[in-house]
């Protein structure tokens, strides 16, 4: 039967509202769910039980913006030191260059975070612990747009970022669409890199 008995109440999540049929859409009623703030997260923390060394936690609240579950992803395996292994090859993106091994490096850290979620649950998917995979590097990556975008108001280096924020949902949309995860990664330097050097080379 299409309605269901009286008194029943589903809750249909999604990211992507736009993939719903038309049909489904129109019988929802939209409630939104966003970011918690800083306090509400700390209050989260408080009631998790969850142990961390501060630099650790730092990193997990820095990726997860808000969101507990990728908190606690983060925190399981984000593995801050590997983010931290990044920093160097991401500023030679960042400046224009093309570093040598980080595309392949990006696609080993998704791999390991993937291997981590079926790990940790057997009831895992490998598909469903790649899309989570690709999430956080992505959430990852996403930790060094922020403050840069946040403290700059100079057009050529706003330009520099928003181009770096458009290839990571390139890279995301790619791998979600089945492109191989080490095409993706490298498609996604080279594009971080293109970007940046054009914004170099207006500046002279």
């Amino acid at each position: 039967r299409e309605e269901p008995p009286p008194g029943t109440v589903i809750v249909l999540v999604t990211q992507h509202e736009d993939r719903l049929l038309p049909t489904i859409r129109s019988r929802c009623q939209r409630i939104g769910f966003g970011p918690l703030d800083h306090a509400s997260m700390r209050a989260w923390w408080d009631r998790s039980g969850i142990e961390a060394a501060a630099a650790d936690r730092a990193f997990a609240e820095a990726c997860a913006v808000g969101s507990p579950g990728m908190a606690a992803l983060a925190l399981a395996h984000g593995r801050s030191a590997g983010h931290a292994e990044l920093g160097p090859l991401l500023d030679e993106a960042e400046s224009g260059g093309y570093p040598p091994g980080l595309a392949d490096r990006l696609a080993e850290l998704a791999d390991g975070f993937a291997a981590g979620v079926v790990e940790a649950d057997e009831r895992a998917s490998k598909e469903a612990a790649n899309r989570l995979a690709v999430r956080l590097l992505a959430r990852m990556l996403g930790m060094r747009l922020r403050p840069r975008l946040a403290s700059t108001d100079d057009p050529r280096e706003l330009a520099r970022w928003i181009g770096a924020a458009d290839a990571l949902r390139e890279f995301e949309s790619q791998v979600r669409s089945n492109v191989n995860l080490k095409h993706a990664t490298a498609n996604l330097v080279a594009q971080c890199a293109e970007r940046a050097g054009r914004v170099a080379a207006d500046g002279r």
